[in-house]
Parts: structure tokens; sequence; C-alpha cells
């Protein structure tokens, strides 16, 4: 996931290069929207306190620690009722809870504030911050309509901070853009007497006009006025120094770029984002900007370096998912190459470090596929010809366990037609598997028995075909 901007604090790989730069776009563009849509946090606002989080519920509730009354003890006199909490105490928590996304919380624990304390200097900006809450719910549970209302009614409030009227014109405009009022959306920021483009033009730019440049830069994209979009990514560059408002920047500008084929700009781009990703302990961050700067190689057929990134890769601590998807791309590519012994090597090593690993099966299933690889080339030569029952065996002893790890159905089909080419390399050279325990009749048998397995499993016709037939 994506960190919320307002916050400090937030909440098997398809072979072929055209499926996985599908997959690397699509995942860009949620990655971009998921980060247009999360800030609602508004951190800077929130104050900070030497109070724990439980003392502060304790305050709020009222509540003491309950006890059993002995009978032994002396009748005490009821004492005199709680104090009311403390005001600064409470709007803390309240602050709090909308930081953490809670905005059902957040707009209950608000509407008590007011309650509470009806003549606090704080009060006109509490009931903005019910408002808030409740038009985060509304984009919660895409009412995108009623959102517009909200925050465009937010705008005109009284008593709101500085930055309030912002950041409402922004949440207006990305609910339009969500609605599909990408036209909307663009036209609003621009609205000469809003408060965003004021924001923009005012001597000391607001921390909340960095979001709304980034919703101008993917509305003129959606409109198609790409060099506008990047001209307004650039500026929210240049008018914040946040990690979270550049890396926004960043990933559309690396996103046109590959639209684009535009394979130097998109290089700049991603190697930005993995400079940014560097800056935070967040593994998720770090492994999407080496896919955006492997995909940018992999686009542009520059496969040394994208053997390089995918080597960093699948060695490095960013994320379990994108080491695998690294190994197995540095598999394709070394089967391609003849580099079968490094494959192996290399998926033997991964598997040696996570012997417990959950979901080892795609990772077996490959070690299986360069083993089979190894045996048709072991045959192939006198000299190695002894060791091609071995590496039969140990391919399918890792298939075997690959499938009782309990795959998916795709990776299961993949793991039964592999296993059905093992037996049936054997049938080929007419021989029966000594290393295996199977004469041929078994081994017939086993073979049909895989493929009629994976057929219905797997995903390619061709490969269904095949399947069929060798049944």
């Amino acid at each position: 996931m994506w960190t919320n901007p307002w916050n400090r604090s937030s909440s098997g790989h398809c072979s072929g290069s055209g499926r996985l730069l599908g997959a690397m776009r699509f995942l860009g563009g949620l990655m971009l929207l998921a980060y247009l849509g999360g800030f609602g946090g508004l951190s800077l606002l929130a104050q900070e306190t030497t109070t724990r989080p439980s003392e502060v519920a304790d305050v709020v509730s009222g509540t003491q620690e309950a006890r059993v009354k002995d009978e032994s003890e002396p009748v005490v006199e009821p004492a005199d009722p709680a104090p009311l909490p403390d005001e600064e105490l409470v709007w803390l928590a309240a602050i709090r809870s909308y930081q953490g996304e809670w905005y059902e919380r957040a707009e209950a624990e608000f509407l008590e504030f007011t309650r509470l304390f009806p003549e606090s200097k704080r009060l006109a900006e509490a009931h903005a911050w019910v408002r808030f809450a409740h038009g985060e719910q509304q984009l919660a549970r895409e009412a995108f309509a009623e959102a517009v209302v909200t925050f465009e009614q937010l705008q005109q409030a009284e008593g709101l901070t500085d930055i309030q009227p912002i950041a409402a014109a922004v949440r207006e405009a990305y609910a339009r853009l969500k609605a599909g009022d990408v036209v909307g959306a663009y036209d609003r920021l621009q609205r000469e007497d809003g408060p965003f483009l004021q924001g923009l033009n005012s001597d000391s730019i607001p921390v909340g006009v960095a979001p709304g440049l980034l919703i101008l830069a993917e509305a003129a994209r959606k409109m198609d006025q790409i060099d506008q979009a990047l001209d307004w990514a650039k500026r929210a560059i240049e008018v914040s120094d946040r990690t979270e408002d550049h890396w926004g920047a960043w990933m559309l500008q690396w996103e046109i770029a590959l639209e684009r084929n535009d394979w130097e700009n998109a290089r700049v781009a991603a190697e930005q984002l993995v400079e940014l990703s560097s800056r935070e302990d967040q593994h998720s961050r770090r492994a999407v900007a080496a896919e955006a700067l492997a995909e940018v190689y992999r686009a542009s057929e520059d496969i040394p370096a994208l053997r390089k990134v995918l080597e960093a890769g699948w060695r490095s601590d960013s994320g379990r998912g994108w080491r695998r998807r690294a190994l197995q791309e540095l598999t394709e590519l070394d089967l391609k190459t003849g580099r079968v012994s490094d494959a192996r090597s290399r998926l033997e090593a991964f598997i040696s470090a996570n012997p417990q690993g959950n979901g080892l099966a795609s990772i077996r299933l490959l070690l299986g596929t360069v083993l089979l690889q190894s045996h048709r080339e072991a045959i192939s030569r006198p000299a190695t010809a002894g060791e091609a029952p071995t590496l039969l065996a140990t391919a399918l002893a890792n298939l075997d366990i690959a499938l009782a790890d309990g795959p998916s159905d795709e990776v299961r089909g993949s793991i039964q037609w592999t296993r059905g080419w093992c037996f049936w390399e054997e049938l080929q050279l007419g021989v029966a598997s000594p290393a295996l325990g199977l004469d041929r009749a078994e081994t017939v048998a086993a073979s049909e028995a895989a493929f009629r397995d994976a057929e219905p499993l797997l995903a390619h016709p061709t490969q269904r075909a095949v399947a069929r037939l060798n049944r």
C-alpha cells in the first residue's frame, strides 16, 4: 500500500513482456490513484503530545479500572462527579482518529467535542472536521456525487483554518475525478476565486497544494493534454519538499514516459522513485520503485541493465513478492540464453535460505523446470548422460513438494504439466525409470495422470491441446 500524503504514518509473474508491461502500468495507475485518494489525514494540523493513546482514551471515556468491593472495607462516601475531560486531550483523540482514517469514529468524536466544549475557540474548526470526516466516508463508499456536494459546501464554511478550504477544494476535485467528471475536476481547481488557486499563487504555498497539482496532472492526462500534465507534475515537485508529493509526481511522469516509449525519461523517473524509496523503511515502496526501473529496461530491451536490476532484486529485502518475481524473470532469461547452471544455483540458494517459507510452490516449479532442462542437456552428451536419472528424480521430487504445498490452480496446472513431461522424457528414451523406481507401464500411467490433471488448469490453448494428446 500507499501511504496517506497528509499522514506521517500510513495504513506467479506472468511470462511475456507484454503481459508484464500491462500489469506494471496498471499497478502504477492504481498506486497513483491511491496516492490521490488518500490524503485525508491532514497530519500537519495535529499537535504533538506526550500523553499515551490509552491515557487519551481513558480521559475521553471517563472510565476507571473496575474492582470487586471487599465487604470488610469501610464504607466510603460517593466521590464527587468526575470532572469534564480535558479539552486538549479530547481534541487530540479526535485528530488521531482522523489521521488513522477511522472517519466514522472521528466524526463522532468531533461531534462530542462540540457538545462538551460549546465555548471553545476551536468550535468552528471542529464542525468543519465533522464534515471532512463525513465526506471521507462518502468517498469510501463511492458516493462521489454526495462527496462533491459535501466538500463544495465545506469551502464556504466559516471559521476554517487556512489549509482547510484548500483541502476541501482538492477533495472535491478528487471526487469529481472519481465520478468521471474530468473536466469538472480540472476546471474547479483553476477557478480564479477558488481557494486552491489562491493558495497556489500565494507567496508561501501551503502544503495541501501539491496533491491538487497532481489531480490537475491526472485530469490533463485523461484529456490527452500530456505536456500540460507533465508541467503540473513538475510544478508539484517544485512547490513541495514532501516525499509523498514527489513520489506521486515521479510515478505519473514514469507512466507517461512508458506510454510514449520515451525510455530515457522513463529511466530518469524510475531512478528518482528508487532514490525516494531509499529514504524510508518501506519494503513495498522499494519493490515498486525497483519494478518500475526493471520495466523501463524490459520495455527498451536493455537486457544487461535489466539483469542487473533483477540480480539486485532477488537478493534484496524489498518484500518477498518482488524477490520472487525477480528470481522468476532471471530464470527465464537464463533458460533462453543457456545459463541453466546459473539458474539452478540461484533457485537452490533461494529455497535453502527460505526452507519453511510459505508459497514456495512457484519457486520449486521453476527449479523442477530447470532440472528438466538440465536432464535434457545431460542425456545429449555422453560425458554427462549418467547424471540424467538423478536430475530427473530431483526435478520430480521438487515438483511433488510444490504440489503438496497447496498451490493455486494455475500453478498446480503448470506443476502437473512439467511432471507429465518428466515422465514423458523417460518414455521417449524407451527405458524404465530406475531412479524413480517405476517400470515402463507405471511411467506411462504417471505421465497420463499428470497431463490429465493439468489439462483443465492450463491457461494456454496450445498447452491444453498438447496435454490432451499426451494423455
